[in-house]
């Protein structure tokens, strides 16, 4: 008994990591699902209003949906690639049918919480002509050419091989009214064959009819094929009972879809048109419906109820809706206004939901094209937004936030350079006093915003300016660019999207990744000057490359330059112009020339004092070379604030052995990395002075040996003189491979294959135990230094790796990496030390080197995103904060989860729990001892005179 109380202790010792109270208290998560590819709603069965929406997305992504909120329910992640794709959905009344992996594999989900409740192989071969559809008590699905009959609940019945050719190009399902037999219609572009097969004896099969028709689009709509013929352009019912063919409309236009909406009902849509055709009472189809949408956009047609059409058009600045009943009378239309400050990109879809019984009032979904997604009431409202563009970040910058009020007005009293003294005086005097006041009205608010202390409640609608730097630099700006074109403004207190900037027509470039870079060009430290940030983009149409700047507090846009080459590479320099702004340096892709972008001209003999290196690398084909600006070139026909340089090539080097060999990751040092350190103090008291070359460069390539295995090699070069420094080949190495450098160090993940696990190796490099330089750093000059390398295995699979960051790089760096289970893990740099043995000196011991195990240890309470499981992360960012301490972390993938690590410890901050009242208290009643005591003290002194 007392062995098992002892190991419940420990246990409970060994996850005490996150309080509760805490979960939720620095960090926040955000779920999204990306783009939808297939949406879905589900309407109730009697009044027929929506009560929620099914989404599968572009990163393979399945998810509920609220109608009222729009907030997720339930989300599955299924894996990358062909297996996780979702090729068809089917909303039956106790679940949802999925057929996913190019038709081989159907499964139904509880529509409640997402839970899987049925699973079935429905053949080995990938299909992509599936369809579904659902009788009374049946859901069969047509894949390829196989006919599948299922339960509601998900069991399978039977499985029926209708024929064997491969030429089809057609096929759909639909359920005989009378009999509720299945009928299969199917047709390879030249004729068209319809089966019919017994719902419960499968093996009955019989063919109906069979007709040669050349056609490029057909649907099944009832007992009637309509088919769009490729001889003569003409829309034709084909009666499958009778065998009549019937000419419907003549010389129609290139038809984009047929709906079917019912046995009896069925629309075309066209370029400039949507028709709807009704059967008649002997049987032959009329057209009743004819909208024109020549001047929309896009334009669609849904079935609100039976018993209700809507055909809608969208325009510049509205909706249009025009409603139909049963017959095909007109009912009614009406015009849903569009803000074009809400909605600043075209709209590539449009849902339309029933709002009441009767549908008397609609609700309106709409997809833009920077993948926003939002439901609008008929009067324009919007009721809710989610930006699904933040699945696809490309990159991030964070931002610290403006000066407080208070702040500001000490920082004006330096821009009076030609206020007298007087003038300054009084005004430094009315600063103090507004200071005074804020102060005791921060004071009351904190006082009487505890309403569980007090129980005072004066202050109900308090709110406090979210977009003021905080105290210990914690509060910040998000600045994250998407893959479609948008950048967004994310708060990192609570995650909510401040502001967004689309970019029309602007495209990322696309290199082993996409590439989407922000540059902070000018922070808010320059008062009075606004912090400025420049994104480099692609336009979509020439190619050639686009700049925007922009604030990145407000998302105010500064300038759009249009350039006329394309960028290839793009990078900021250590200069600034004279309103304190970084400029930009830009080399062209077709020619070896250089250009600076700034706010204003720059001096050239600024830009010639020290020579300026670039590093250009064509991925395609290996070759990297090295540039160094010369000479001032043509500025003839340029465009303002853009200046073309001329640059001599320094050396070259490449990283491509054969054409099947690629780079997989390329990354040269950044110009604002912070070292404190520059050695490791040993333990005979001689110090390891660290290799800290400012123009360092890593290439990872991928390989392929003479047994067609991957390798992957890892070279580290100088930027500058193009000096190899390093080279290290791994065998038989898979991906997904991972690069950081930082200081002296290389970390780099691969997948071993031969010995089927992951390892992440690491590179060290130290000048010896005496230092060439102290005060600069040459790349011209000899100097080898000394390499460790070391390899071990960590447990888990890898999909994004980053390092700390803190304001003076004094605290101990820890290793982030990202698993793919959804866990963020944190790991001292110290367990990735090269120098690390099996046979521990003193001296080692004595410098707290950690003896060498093979396996990286995951402990449950390094995991900082503890139980919120983050999916398909691929991107980790990390910034440092006001305190040295605290480094904020911001994960992005198809989750977003922002929090704040202390590798060493908040050792700058008092602890949550530290009682302020007990030591307010000592120390008032210290006081007062030490009053008391000094009366008595001069009481016994006049005494004692008096004696």
């Amino acid at each position: 008994m007392v062995h098992c109380l002892l190991g419940y202790i420990l246990l409970m010792h060994s996850v005490a990591a996150l309080y509760e109270d805490q979960a939720g208290k620095f960090d926040w998560r955000k779920q999204l699902l990306s783009y939808p590819v297939i949406l879905k709603v589900q309407h109730h069965r009697r009044s027929h209003s929506p009560e929620c929406m099914f989404i599968y997305s572009d990163q393979n992504a399945l998810g509920r949906i609220d109608v009222k909120s729009g907030k997720l329910v339930w989300r599955l992640a299924f894996e990358a690639g062909s297996r996780g794709v979702f090729n068809y959905l089917h909303i039956s009344r106790n679940g949802l049918f999925s057929v996913r992996s190019n038709g081989t594999l159907m499964q139904k989900f509880d529509n409640a919480n997402g839970a899987l409740l049925r699973e079935a192989e429905l053949q080995n071969l990938p299909c992509e002509l599936i369809d579904i559809r659902e009788s009374s008590d049946t859901v069969f699905i047509l894949a390829c050419d196989k006919l599948h009959a299922f339960n509601l609940e998900g069991k399978q019945l039977w499985t029926r091989k209708l024929h064997n050719k491969t030429d089809i190009l057609w096929q759909n399902i639909g359920i005989d009214s009378k009999s509720e037999n299945v009928l299969v219609a199917l047709g390879d572009g030249k004729s068209m064959e319809v089966f019919e097969i017994d719902a419960i004896n499968s093996d009955d099969q019989r063919l109906l009819s069979k007709f040669v028709a050349p056609f490029f689009k057909a649907e099944l709509v009832g007992h009637f094929i309509i088919y769009c013929s490729s001889n003569t352009g003409s829309l034709h019912a084909y009666d499958i009972t009778s065998g009549e063919d019937t000419e419907l409309a003549k010389n129609v236009e290139m038809i984009s879809e047929i709906d079917a909406f019912s046995s009896n009902c069925f629309c075309i849509r066209t370029v400039s048109a949507v028709r709807c055709f009704y059967e008649s009472f002997s049987g032959k189809f009329i057209e009743r419906v004819v909208r024109i949408v020549n001047n929309s956009l896009i334009s669609g047609v849904q079935q609100l109820v039976p018993t209700m059409l809507a055909v809608w058009a969208v325009a510049d600045d509205n909706i249009s809706v025009d409603i139909y009943d049963e017959s095909g009378a007109h009912q009614g239309s009406f015009k849903i206004p569009i803000d074009s400050s809400i909605l600043v990109a075209d709209i590539i879809q449009v849902q339309l939901l029933k709002a009441d019984e009767n549908g008397s009032h609609l609700l309106i979904v709409i997809l833009t094209e920077d993948h926003t997604m939002l439901m609008m009431k008929e009067s324009g409202e919007v009721i809710w937004t989610r930006y699904e563009a933040l699945a696809k970040i490309a990159s991030v910058e964070i931002v610290d936030l403006p000066l407080s009020e208070t702040e500001t007005l000490i920082e004006q009293e330096f821009l009076n350079f030609n206020g007298n003294i007087f003038y300054n005086f009084v005004k430094r005097i009315f600063n103090e006093i507004f200071q005074l006041q804020t102060y005791i009205i921060h004071l009351f608010s904190d006082v009487f915003g505890l309403a569980d202390i007090f129980g005072l409640h004066l202050l109900r609608n308090r709110t406090k300016n979210c977009l003021e730097r905080d105290q210990f630099g914690l509060h910040k700006m998000i600045v994250a660019s998407a893959s479609s074109g948008t950048i967004f403004g994310i708060d990192s207190s609570h995650g909510d999207v401040l502001w967004k900037l689309y970019i029309r027509d602007a495209v990322p470039f696309t290199h082993s990744q996409v590439w989407f870079p922000i540059f902070i060009q000018r922070t808010t430290a320059f008062y009075p000057y606004p912090a400025q940030c420049a994104v480099v983009m692609k336009h979509k149409h020439s190619g050639n490359a686009l700049i925007v700047t922009f604030n990145p507090i407000t998302g105010d846009v500064f300038d759009k330059v249009y350039l006329n080459f394309t960028v290839d590479q793009a990078s900021l320099l250590p200069f600034k112009d004279d309103k304190h702004a970084s400029v930009l340096l830009l080399m062209d892709k077709e020619n070896d020339h250089a250009y600076i972008f700034s706010n204003s001209a720059l001096d050239k003999s600024v830009l010639l004092k020290k020579p300026i290196s670039v590093v250009k690398l064509d991925r395609k084909t290996g070759i990297c070379n090295g540039f160094q600006l010369t000479t001032l070139g043509d500025q003839a026909n340029q465009i303002p604030r853009l200046q073309q340089w001329n640059v001599q090539k320094t050396w070259t080097l490449n990283f491509l052995p054969d054409s099947d060999s690629e780079i997989v990751d390329f990354q040269i040092k950044s110009l604002e990395a912070k070292v404190h350190s520059q050695g490791r103090v040993l333990g005979n008291r001689s110090v390891l002075y660290k290799y800290l070359n400012p123009n360092l460069g890593v290439s990872l390539t991928r390989t392929v040996d003479d047994r067609a295995k991957d390798d992957i090699t890892v070279t580290i070069f100088d930027a500058v003189a193009g000096n190899i420094i390093y080279i290290a080949k791994q065998k038989r190495s898979l991906g997904p491979y991972r690069l950081l450098l930082c200081e002296n160090w290389i970390i780099y993940t691969f997948w071993n294959e031969k010995y089927r696990r992951m390892e992440i190796s690491v590179v060290e490099m130290y000048e010896g135990e005496s230092q060439s330089d102290p005060l600069s750093f040459s790349s011209y000059r000899q100097l080898q230094p000394i390499v460790y390398h070391q390899t071990y295995i960590f447990p888990q699979g890898l999909s994004a790796v980053a390092v700390s960051e803190t304001e003076k790089a004094i605290t101990p760096r820890f290793i982030l990496l990202a698993m793919p289970f959804g866990g963020v893990v944190e790991i001292p740099k110290a367990f990735l030390d090269p120098r690390r043995t099996v046979n521990i000196t003193p001296e080692l011991k004595e410098e707290g080197v950690i003896p060498y195990a093979p396996d990286l240890p995951i402990a449950t309470d390094h995991i900082i995103n503890y139980n919120q499981t983050l999916f398909n992360v691929r991107g980790i960012h990390t910034a440092p904060s006001g305190m040295e301490s605290t480094s904020l972390v911001f994960i992005y993938g198809l989750d977003l989860f922002f929090t704040r690590i202390n590798p060493a410890g908040t050792f700058d901050i008092l602890k949550e729990d530290f009682d302020h009242w007990l030591i307010t208290v000592v120390l008032l009643g210290l006081t007062c001892a030490a009053v008391f005591s000094r009366k008595l003290a001069k009481n016994k002194e006049l005494k004692q005179s008096w004696c």
